[in-house]
């Protein structure tokens, strides 16, 4: 297998380039959400739903069963209510069932459907974990090295 030589882009340069026009914000209010779950909406309905999305004051929420759909459908006000309570601005939340907690909303393409990824060199990644090891934060390292993976695929071949 042939890879074309490639100079080492700085993580700073990347971060520049790549994370400077994208607002966060919704990904990080659905990420304290998703760690909230069950404490917003109860063990029992969290069991059975799971936050997928949100986007223009909406949320996603994906269930596992037709009667849970049905169930939260008649309680989605109070839902809402509950979930604005975390500092959420939604204005409505909407239900996709789903085969299972784990698998995407039925409707959807399989994954096996979704066109590949280019793959990116293990090299490459094991130089970024390197010079990304500094970083004290986990998380931040993860989503970091996240958004270096796509920017190494965006890159032409």
């Amino acid at each position: 297998m042939y890879f074309k030589k490639r100079e080492l882009i700085q993580l700073q340069e990347i971060l520049g380039r790549r994370v400077a026009g994208i607002d966060f914000t919704r990904h990080i209010a659905l990420s304290k959400l998703m760690t909230d779950w069950h404490r917003v909406v109860g063990k029992k309905i969290a069991a059975h739903a799971t936050p997928l999305v949100i986007k223009s004051g909406r949320l996603l929420i994906g269930v596992d069963s037709s009667i849970w759909m049905n169930e939260l459908m008649s309680i989605s006000s109070t839902l809402l209510d509950r979930i604005k309570t975390t500092g959420l601005a939604l204005q409505e939340i909407r239900f996709v069932l789903r085969r299972s907690a784990f698998e995407q909303p039925l409707g959807m393409a399989e994954p096996s459907s979704f066109p590949t990824q280019p793959t990116v060199d293990p090299r490459r990644i094991e130089q970024f974990r390197e010079h990304a090891a500094s970083i004290d934060d986990p998380e931040l390292r993860a989503m970091l090295e996240r958004v270096f993976v796509r920017h190494e695929q965006r890159l032409p071949r």
